[in-house]
């Protein structure tokens, strides 16, 4: 086991307390919506406007780490070229370009922006997760 410094030890254990933390928030939110929505319960009003203002801001930041996440060690895949160079710059431009204008509109960002985001940075994500096996067919070396 390679042995860690002091500074890198924090930050891993900051991400994955991070990273823990957003999963749990995402987990009540669905837990709150499914009480709301299958059990036909009446919705809290505060609560609904908080869900309202911070989970489009909570889901663009975790696309955004999501993304960024390309140029962190190790990745289980080599990232693409064309993902670490065109894509995932273009996507982050566009997470800060619509939270600017979010905040600078003083308005909600819609629901299809904040759902495209987390589904392109999902799957971009599983792209990195697993081998790409049909590339590897014409490597010597595999």
């Amino acid at each position: 086991m390679t042995k860690l410094s002091k500074g890198k030890m924090l930050l891993s254990q900051l991400r994955a307390l991070l990273f823990d933390a957003g999963a749990v928030v995402g987990l009540v939110l669905v837990a709150y919506g499914m009480i709301v929505w299958v059990l036909r319960q009446p919705p809290c009003p505060w609560l609904d406007s908080a869900i309202a203002l911070f989970s489009p801001i909570i889901t663009l930041l975790g696309a955004g780490a999501v993304v960024l996440s390309i140029y962190c060690r190790p990745n289980p895949t080599t990232p693409k070229m064309l993902s670490k160079y065109v894509t995932a710059p273009i996507v982050l431009i566009l997470i800060i370009v619509v939270m600017t204008t979010a905040f600078v509109r003083k308005e909600h960002v819609p629901d299809s922006i904040i759902l495209g985001f987390a589904i392109a940075t999902s799957f971009g994500g599983l792209m990195r997760m697993f081998p790409r096996y049909h590339e590897k067919l014409n490597d010597p070396n595999y």
